[in-house]
């Protein structure tokens, strides 16, 4: 809807700016792009758009690192993050033939993210993002006789 094209909107106003002046602070001028990102997240939830949300969670992700002062943009970063807007854009726009797999594996790729999925041990506190540790850690700790 609209609300969802003012938060695209938002996020590829900011990103230029950043882009085009590498003078400015990336991790104070990230901010109304982040908001606009968690914006956008939301509002594709309240409206069940999946991709849109789950593109909307590693993009987030990335602006928060880069808010943090963990991470700055180079121009491949902004590359791939222009493809990824483009990608909302059209999903958007309602286009089914989006898939969104490739991107998001490359936006890990790229971003090597630590937010994989993490796998809770049933038993005790322990957590990994590694299925055979959680495995290895069961059986060591918790194998039922």
């Amino acid at each position: 809807g609209e609300e969802a094209a003012d938060h695209v909107q938002a996020i590829i106003a900011g990103i230029l700016v950043i882009e085009q002046d590498p003078s400015r602070s990336q991790q104070s001028e990230i901010e109304p792009v982040y908001r606009a990102t968690h914006s956008l997240k939301g509002a594709a939830r309240a409206v069940g758009l999946k991709d849109i949300e789950t593109i909307c969670q590693h993009l987030e992700s990335v602006f928060s690192s880069v808010r943090k002062g963990e991470m700055i943009l180079t121009q491949s970063e902004f590359d791939l993050i222009h493809d990824v807007i483009t990608t909302l854009e059209l999903l958007l726009a309602g286009d089914k033939t989006v898939k969104i797999t490739p991107l998001i594996q490359k936006l890990k790729k790229k971003f090597k993210f630590e937010e994989e999925k993490t796998y809770k041990c049933k038993k005790c506190e322990y957590e990994t993002t590694n299925k055979g540790e959680l495995l290895c850690h069961y059986r060591t700790n918790h194998k039922e006789e």
